[in-house]
């Protein structure tokens, strides 16, 4: 019934005209999807066809980590916090609208392991202590970098400064998992 109800919720988020169902891609491009939503099912210990329905809307499946992370910090469902993403609002003021900030994304990447995409948030949290963290202004590249980096590392146990170089190489953090050994 739960899913049954995402399905909808989806189906009435993605407005009318505008399919729920998978797009064709390439089978490797689909394995790697695969992959990445079993990890994030494991991870946030929801069943892997919620986790794919979400996948089906419009924002890329890379940010999913952040709307799920968001979720289980503010009670709000992800299908409702992805709503307002396609609206147009950055994650910053999705996390703010609910009370969340920073630190709920904090991910302590050891200096040899930082690369650009999260280098200037990585010297912000270095530098400051953890009660202000919550005032860092983090852009939607940081909170996705971010919130991959906290489930994927968890999930994989590969390091940080790893699973970054995996997504510079794949070019998305969906294919970064084609790139590290996961565990089935």
């Amino acid at each position: 019934m739960r899913s049954l109800l995402m399905v909808l919720a989806v189906s009435a988020l993605t407005g009318p005209g505008i399919p729920v169902v998978a797009q064709e891609m390439p089978a490797d491009r689909q394995a790697s999807l695969d992959t990445y939503i079993r990890v994030l099912s494991t991870h946030f210990r929801l069943p892997q066809t919620e986790v794919r329905i979400l996948t089906e809307g419009r924002v890329p499946a890379d940010e999913l980590p952040v709307a799920l992370r968001l979720a289980r910090f503010s009670g709000i469902p992800p299908v409702s916090l992805l709503a307002q993403r396609r609206s147009g609002d950055s994650w910053l003021v999705i996390a703010r609208r609910y009370n969340l900030g920073a630190a709920s994304f904090h991910v302590a990447i050891p200096d040899g392991q930082v690369d650009p995409s999260v280098a200037r948030v990585h010297g912000l949290f270095r530098d400051s202590p953890p009660s202000q963290w919550d005032a860092i202004n983090l852009t939607d590249a940081e909170f996705i970098a971010l919130a991959n980096l906290l489930v994927l590392s968890s999930e994989t146990g590969v390091s940080h400064g790893q699973i970054l170089e995996a997504r510079a190489a794949a070019g998305s953090f969906v294919g970064a998992l084609s790139r590290v050994s996961v565990p089935r």
